[in-house]
Protein backbone atom coordinates (compact mmCIF):
# COMPACT_ATOMS: atom_id res chain seq x y z
CA UNK A 1 0.00 0.00 0.00
CA UNK A 2 1.02 3.60 -0.58
CA UNK A 3 2.30 5.29 2.57
CA UNK A 4 2.61 9.04 2.98
CA UNK A 5 5.97 10.64 3.73
CA UNK A 6 6.50 10.58 7.51
CA UNK A 7 6.41 13.91 9.29
CA UNK A 8 6.97 14.98 12.87
CA UNK A 9 3.63 15.91 14.44
CA UNK A 10 3.33 17.97 17.62
CA UNK A 11 0.36 16.08 19.00
CA UNK A 12 -0.42 15.59 22.68
CA UNK A 13 -2.89 12.89 23.56
CA UNK A 14 -4.56 13.19 26.96
CA UNK A 15 -3.40 10.90 29.68
CA UNK A 16 -6.96 9.61 29.97
CA UNK A 17 -6.88 8.26 26.42
CA UNK A 18 -4.22 5.70 27.33
CA UNK A 19 -5.43 4.79 30.79
CA UNK A 20 -7.30 1.58 31.43
CA UNK A 21 -9.65 -0.78 33.53
CA UNK A 22 -10.90 -3.91 35.38
CA UNK A 23 -13.76 -6.16 34.06
CA UNK A 24 -17.31 -5.66 35.30
CA UNK A 25 -20.31 -3.90 33.73
CA UNK A 26 -18.42 -3.25 30.46
CA UNK A 27 -21.45 -3.26 28.17
CA UNK A 28 -23.38 -0.81 30.37
CA UNK A 29 -20.69 1.56 31.63
CA UNK A 30 -17.50 1.24 29.53
CA UNK A 31 -16.05 4.53 30.79
CA UNK A 32 -16.44 3.94 34.53
CA UNK A 33 -13.29 3.94 36.65
CA UNK A 34 -13.25 0.13 36.84
CA UNK A 35 -13.91 -0.41 33.12
CA UNK A 36 -12.05 2.09 30.95
CA UNK A 37 -8.93 -0.09 30.61
CA UNK A 38 -11.00 -2.87 29.10
CA UNK A 39 -12.66 -0.36 26.78
CA UNK A 40 -9.23 0.79 25.60
CA UNK A 41 -7.83 -2.73 25.25
CA UNK A 42 -10.85 -4.01 23.31
CA UNK A 43 -10.71 -1.07 20.91
CA UNK A 44 -6.96 -1.41 20.29
CA UNK A 45 -7.18 -5.16 19.73
CA UNK A 46 -10.10 -4.62 17.36
CA UNK A 47 -8.15 -2.06 15.31
CA UNK A 48 -5.08 -4.29 15.07
CA UNK A 49 -6.89 -7.47 14.00
CA UNK A 50 -10.09 -6.28 12.30
CA UNK A 51 -8.78 -3.13 10.63
CA UNK A 52 -5.15 -3.90 9.78
CA UNK A 53 -4.32 -6.89 7.54
CA UNK A 54 -1.24 -8.79 8.73
CA UNK A 55 0.78 -7.32 5.86
CA UNK A 56 0.15 -3.82 7.21
CA UNK A 57 0.98 -4.50 10.87
CA UNK A 58 4.59 -3.39 10.55
CA UNK A 59 3.49 -0.08 9.01
CA UNK A 60 0.92 0.49 11.75
CA UNK A 61 3.54 -0.16 14.44
CA UNK A 62 6.01 2.14 12.68
CA UNK A 63 3.33 4.85 12.72
CA UNK A 64 3.18 4.62 16.53
CA UNK A 65 0.42 2.08 17.17
CA UNK A 66 1.15 -0.52 19.90
CA UNK A 67 2.60 -3.67 18.32
CA UNK A 68 0.14 -6.45 19.17
CA UNK A 69 1.73 -9.02 16.90
CA UNK A 70 2.47 -11.43 19.76
CA UNK A 71 -1.24 -12.30 20.11
CA UNK A 72 -2.94 -14.99 18.01
CA UNK A 73 -6.21 -13.19 17.30
CA UNK A 74 -8.47 -10.42 18.59
CA UNK A 75 -10.02 -12.54 21.33
CA UNK A 76 -6.65 -13.67 22.66
CA UNK A 77 -5.38 -10.09 22.46
CA UNK A 78 -8.19 -8.87 24.73
CA UNK A 79 -8.10 -11.78 27.18
CA UNK A 80 -4.33 -11.98 27.59
CA UNK A 81 -3.79 -8.23 27.85
CA UNK A 82 -6.43 -8.02 30.58
CA UNK A 83 -4.86 -10.96 32.41
CA UNK A 84 -1.26 -9.83 32.17
CA UNK A 85 -2.01 -6.46 33.73
CA UNK A 86 0.57 -3.69 33.62
CA UNK A 87 1.05 -0.06 34.56
CA UNK A 88 -2.24 1.24 33.19
CA UNK A 89 -4.24 -1.53 34.84
CA UNK A 90 -2.55 -0.68 38.13
CA UNK A 91 -3.31 3.02 37.68
CA UNK A 92 -6.97 2.24 37.02
CA UNK A 93 -6.99 0.10 40.16
CA UNK A 94 -5.49 3.03 42.07
CA UNK A 95 -8.33 5.27 40.85
CA UNK A 96 -10.96 2.72 41.88
CA UNK A 97 -9.40 2.25 45.32
CA UNK A 98 -9.11 6.01 45.78
CA UNK A 99 -12.84 6.28 45.14
CA UNK A 100 -13.59 3.44 47.54
CA UNK A 101 -11.43 5.09 50.19
CA UNK A 102 -13.12 8.47 49.79
CA UNK A 103 -9.95 10.14 48.50
CA UNK A 104 -11.10 10.83 44.92
CA UNK A 105 -14.22 11.22 42.80
CA UNK A 106 -13.72 9.98 39.24
CA UNK A 107 -15.47 12.04 36.56
CA UNK A 108 -16.65 9.38 34.11
CA UNK A 109 -18.58 11.89 31.98
CA UNK A 110 -15.54 14.09 31.33
CA UNK A 111 -13.34 11.06 30.74
CA UNK A 112 -15.82 9.73 28.19
CA UNK A 113 -15.94 13.08 26.40
CA UNK A 114 -12.15 13.05 26.16
CA UNK A 115 -11.57 9.37 25.36
CA UNK A 116 -14.54 8.42 23.21
CA UNK A 117 -13.40 10.04 19.92
CA UNK A 118 -10.32 7.81 19.84
CA UNK A 119 -12.21 4.73 21.04
CA UNK A 120 -14.83 5.26 18.32
CA UNK A 121 -12.10 5.73 15.72
CA UNK A 122 -10.41 2.48 16.77
CA UNK A 123 -13.66 0.54 16.56
CA UNK A 124 -14.60 2.13 13.22
CA UNK A 125 -11.22 1.52 11.52
CA UNK A 126 -10.71 5.26 11.17
CA UNK A 127 -7.02 5.01 10.34
CA UNK A 128 -6.76 8.70 9.50
CA UNK A 129 -7.61 9.55 13.13
CA UNK A 130 -5.44 6.78 14.65
CA UNK A 131 -2.38 6.83 12.36
CA UNK A 132 -2.72 10.06 10.43
CA UNK A 133 -3.58 13.67 11.14
CA UNK A 134 -7.30 13.28 11.81
CA UNK A 135 -7.01 13.65 15.59
CA UNK A 136 -7.00 17.09 17.26
CA UNK A 137 -3.57 18.65 17.72
CA UNK A 138 -4.50 20.60 20.84
CA UNK A 139 -6.02 18.77 23.79
CA UNK A 140 -8.40 20.69 26.11
CA UNK A 141 -7.20 21.30 29.65
CA UNK A 142 -9.97 19.13 31.10
CA UNK A 143 -8.59 16.16 29.15
CA UNK A 144 -5.13 16.36 30.71
CA UNK A 145 -4.34 14.28 33.76
CA UNK A 146 -6.81 12.10 35.64
CA UNK A 147 -10.45 13.13 35.23
CA UNK A 148 -12.03 13.82 38.57
CA UNK A 149 -11.80 15.67 41.87
CA UNK A 150 -9.33 15.04 44.69
CA UNK A 151 -10.86 14.93 48.17
CA UNK A 152 -7.78 14.82 50.44
CA UNK A 153 -7.09 18.17 52.15
CA UNK A 154 -3.65 19.72 52.55
CA UNK A 155 -1.69 17.60 55.04
CA UNK A 156 -4.02 14.61 54.63
CA UNK A 157 -2.84 11.06 53.88
CA UNK A 158 -2.58 10.20 50.18
CA UNK A 159 -1.11 7.68 47.80
CA UNK A 160 -1.17 9.77 44.61
CA UNK A 161 -1.18 13.49 43.84
CA UNK A 162 -4.49 13.25 41.95
CA UNK A 163 -6.16 12.44 45.30
CA UNK A 164 -5.29 15.89 46.69
CA UNK A 165 -8.05 18.47 46.82
CA UNK A 166 -5.82 21.40 45.87
CA UNK A 167 -4.82 21.18 42.22
CA UNK A 168 -1.08 21.01 41.69
CA UNK A 169 -0.37 19.44 45.09
CA UNK A 170 2.40 16.92 45.65
CA UNK A 171 1.91 13.63 47.53
CA UNK A 172 5.18 13.21 49.43
CA UNK A 173 6.57 11.95 52.75
CA UNK A 174 5.74 14.36 55.55
CA UNK A 175 9.37 14.77 56.59
CA UNK A 176 10.24 16.68 53.40
CA UNK A 177 8.75 19.71 55.19
CA UNK A 178 10.81 19.18 58.33
CA UNK A 179 13.59 21.72 58.97
CA UNK A 180 15.10 19.68 61.77
CA UNK A 181 18.67 18.94 60.64
CA UNK A 182 18.75 15.40 62.02
CA UNK A 183 15.50 14.38 60.36
CA UNK A 184 16.45 16.13 57.14
CA UNK A 185 19.72 14.22 57.09
CA UNK A 186 17.87 10.99 57.82
CA UNK A 187 15.60 11.62 54.84
CA UNK A 188 18.61 12.09 52.56
CA UNK A 189 20.91 9.47 54.08
CA UNK A 190 18.76 6.97 56.03
CA UNK A 191 20.35 4.38 58.30
CA UNK A 192 17.72 1.81 57.35
CA UNK A 193 15.55 0.80 54.45
CA UNK A 194 12.12 2.27 55.17
CA UNK A 195 9.37 0.48 53.25
CA UNK A 196 6.41 1.99 55.09
CA UNK A 197 6.38 5.77 55.05
CA UNK A 198 3.16 7.83 55.14
CA UNK A 199 2.72 10.37 52.38
CA UNK A 200 0.63 13.52 52.64
CA UNK A 201 -0.83 16.13 50.32
CA UNK A 202 1.40 19.20 50.19
CA UNK A 203 -0.24 22.21 48.55
CA UNK A 204 1.60 24.02 45.75
CA UNK A 205 3.33 27.36 46.17
CA UNK A 206 1.35 30.55 45.58
CA UNK A 207 2.15 33.56 43.40
CA UNK A 208 5.24 35.31 44.78
CA UNK A 209 6.45 32.35 46.87
CA UNK A 210 10.10 31.33 46.76
CA UNK A 211 10.34 28.14 44.66
CA UNK A 212 14.07 27.55 45.03
CA UNK A 213 15.36 24.45 46.81
CA UNK A 214 15.57 25.12 50.52
CA UNK A 215 19.08 24.11 51.75
CA UNK A 216 17.49 23.07 55.07
CA UNK A 217 14.83 21.01 53.31
CA UNK A 218 16.50 19.74 50.14
CA UNK A 219 13.70 17.25 49.43
CA UNK A 220 10.90 19.81 49.82
CA UNK A 221 8.63 20.37 46.81
CA UNK A 222 9.08 23.42 44.62
CA UNK A 223 5.81 23.06 42.68
CA UNK A 224 3.93 26.26 41.88
CA UNK A 225 0.14 26.51 41.65
CA UNK A 226 -1.36 25.53 38.28
CA UNK A 227 -1.00 28.41 35.86
CA UNK A 228 2.19 29.69 37.50
CA UNK A 229 5.86 29.11 36.62
CA UNK A 230 8.98 28.94 38.79
CA UNK A 231 11.02 31.71 37.21
CA UNK A 232 14.73 32.28 37.72
CA UNK A 233 15.71 35.94 37.35
CA UNK A 234 19.10 37.36 36.36
CA UNK A 235 20.26 37.28 40.00
CA UNK A 236 19.47 33.58 40.31
CA UNK A 237 16.44 34.10 42.57
CA UNK A 238 13.47 31.80 41.94
CA UNK A 239 9.85 32.81 42.46
CA UNK A 240 6.40 31.55 41.43
CA UNK A 241 5.01 33.96 38.84
CA UNK A 242 2.40 34.18 36.12
CA UNK A 243 3.74 33.21 32.67
CA UNK A 244 5.57 36.11 31.09
CA UNK A 245 4.09 38.28 28.38
CA UNK A 246 5.49 39.62 25.13
CA UNK A 247 8.81 41.41 25.70
CA UNK A 248 9.34 39.98 29.19
CA UNK A 249 12.50 38.13 30.19
CA UNK A 250 12.56 34.34 29.86
CA UNK A 251 14.85 31.34 30.09
CA UNK A 252 12.73 28.64 28.48
CA UNK A 253 9.63 28.45 26.25
CA UNK A 254 7.64 27.32 29.29
CA UNK A 255 8.32 30.72 30.92
CA UNK A 256 6.16 32.44 28.31
CA UNK A 257 2.39 32.76 28.05
CA UNK A 258 0.28 30.90 25.48
CA UNK A 259 1.07 32.00 21.93
CA UNK A 260 4.63 33.04 22.80
CA UNK A 261 8.08 31.46 22.73
CA UNK A 262 11.38 32.36 24.37
CA UNK A 263 13.49 34.16 21.77
CA UNK A 264 17.04 33.18 22.72
CA UNK A 265 18.38 35.37 19.92
CA UNK A 266 17.68 38.44 22.02
CA UNK A 267 19.99 39.64 24.81
CA UNK A 268 18.60 39.01 27.31
CA UNK A 269 16.16 36.42 25.93
CA UNK A 270 12.54 37.60 25.86
CA UNK A 271 9.08 36.24 25.11
CA UNK A 272 7.98 36.84 21.52
CA UNK A 273 4.97 35.92 19.41
CA UNK A 274 5.04 32.49 17.79
CA UNK A 275 6.23 32.68 14.20
CA UNK A 276 3.96 32.15 11.22
CA UNK A 277 4.38 30.28 7.94
CA UNK A 278 7.37 31.63 6.02
CA UNK A 279 9.09 33.18 9.06
CA UNK A 280 12.73 32.28 9.77
CA UNK A 281 13.22 29.82 12.65
CA UNK A 282 15.77 27.62 14.39
CA UNK A 283 13.44 25.20 16.24
CA UNK A 284 9.86 23.86 16.12
CA UNK A 285 9.04 25.60 19.41
CA UNK A 286 9.26 28.96 17.62
CA UNK A 287 6.49 28.10 15.15
CA UNK A 288 2.75 28.40 15.73
CA UNK A 289 0.52 25.36 16.22
CA UNK A 290 0.20 23.37 13.01
CA UNK A 291 3.61 24.53 11.77
CA UNK A 292 7.12 23.12 12.04
CA UNK A 293 10.61 24.49 11.46
CA UNK A 294 12.03 23.09 8.21
CA UNK A 295 15.51 22.33 9.53
CA UNK A 296 16.38 20.42 6.36
CA UNK A 297 16.49 23.72 4.47
CA UNK A 298 19.63 25.88 4.37
CA UNK A 299 17.50 28.80 5.54
CA UNK A 300 14.97 27.19 7.89
CA UNK A 301 11.52 28.70 8.09
CA UNK A 302 8.18 27.74 9.59
CA UNK A 303 6.18 25.58 7.20
CA UNK A 304 2.81 23.86 7.38
CA UNK A 305 2.82 20.21 8.38
CA UNK A 306 2.49 17.92 5.39
CA UNK A 307 -0.95 16.34 5.12
CA UNK A 308 -0.90 12.65 6.02
CA UNK A 309 -2.75 10.30 3.66
CA UNK A 310 -3.34 6.91 5.27
CA UNK A 311 -4.13 4.01 2.93
CA UNK A 312 -3.73 1.18 5.42
CA UNK A 313 -5.78 -0.34 8.27
CA UNK A 314 -9.19 0.42 6.75
CA UNK A 315 -10.60 -3.09 7.26
CA UNK A 316 -9.75 -6.75 6.67
CA UNK A 317 -11.53 -8.15 3.62
CA UNK A 318 -13.81 -11.14 4.11
CA UNK A 319 -14.24 -10.58 7.84
CA UNK A 320 -17.46 -9.35 9.41
CA UNK A 321 -16.78 -6.27 11.50
CA UNK A 322 -17.71 -6.41 15.19
CA UNK A 323 -19.61 -3.48 16.64
CA UNK A 324 -18.48 -2.56 20.14
CA UNK A 325 -20.56 -0.32 22.41
CA UNK A 326 -19.07 3.10 23.14
CA UNK A 327 -21.86 4.53 25.27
Amino acid sequence: MKVAKPVSLRRFLPTGVVLALIPGCYLMCPYNADQFVETQIRAECHFWFACCPAGEHALAAAAGFPNLGNFRDEGACVTERLEEGGFFNDLALAISQAEQGGRFKFDAATFQTCAQPRIDALNACDADFILGDGAPIVVPAECQGVSGTGLVPDGGDCFFAFECAEKGSDCLPANVLDKDEDRAKEAEDPDQVLITRPTICIKPLADGDDCSIDPERTLSPTTCEPGLICFTDSDGDQECQAPHGKGDDCNFASDCDVGLFCDLGEAPPECAELKQEGDDCIADAECDIGLQCDLADDNPECIALLPVEVEICNGVQGVDDVAYPSK
